[in-house]
C-alpha cells in the first residue's frame, strides 16, 4: 500500500507540473486533471483511510472548495493560484497520510484489506481530462 499511494503521489504532482508547464489555452485542462487527482486524494482519506486508522484528516473542506472553485476560475492568474494552493494542501494531506501510517498499529489482516481496498480505488488513476466520475460504486466495493 505504501509503494501504491507514493505511486499515486508522484503522479499527483506530476500533474500540478504539468499545470504550471502548460500553456495558458491548456491550463484549465491540466488543472481539472489535477483537481480529479485532489477529489481522489479526499476520497482515500475519507473513506478509506480515517475509517480504518482513526484520524480525522485535516483540510479536506478547503480542498473540495478549491477544486469546486478551479472549475469556475475562468482568468489565468486565478488558476495558476488555485493549482498553487491546492498543490500545497495535497501535501500537507500526504504528510497527515504517512504520519498516521506511521503511527498506525493494525493486524495483518486489516493492514491487507486496506491495501486492496486502496488499490481498487486507485486503479482508476491516473485520471481522465474530465473531472472524476462519482466513486460511490467503488467506494461501496472497496470499503474495509
Amino acid at each position: 500500500m505504501l509503494t501504491r499511494l507514493a505511486e499515486f503521489r508522484r503522479v499527483l504532482n506530476d500533474q500540478f507540473d504539468a499545470c504550471r508547464r502548460a500553456p495558458k489555452e491548456r491550463r484549465g485542462l491540466a488543472l481539472r486533471r489535477a483537481c480529479a487527482g485532489v477529489e481522489l486524494l479526499c476520497h482515500l482519506q475519507q473513506h478509506l483511510l480515517q475509517p480504518v486508522l482513526g484520524q480525522a484528516p485535516d483540510g479536506l473542506d478547503a480542498l473540495h472548495d478549491l477544486t469546486a472553485l478551479s472549475g469556475r476560475t475562468a482568468d489565468d492568474a486565478q488558476q495558476r493560484a488555485v493549482a498553487a494552493l491546492l498543490e500545497g494542501l495535497v501535501q500537507l494531506q500526504f504528510a497527515q497520510i504517512d504520519e498516521a501510517l506511521a503511527d498506525a498499529n493494525l493486524p495483518a489482516a486489516r493492514w491487507a484489506e486496506l491495501d486492496t481496498a486502496v488499490a481498487t480505488v486507485l486503479a482508476e488513476w491516473p485520471a481522465p481530462a474530465a473531472p472524476r466520475q462519482d466513486l460511490s460504486r467503488s467506494a461501496s466495493s472497496a470499503r474495509v
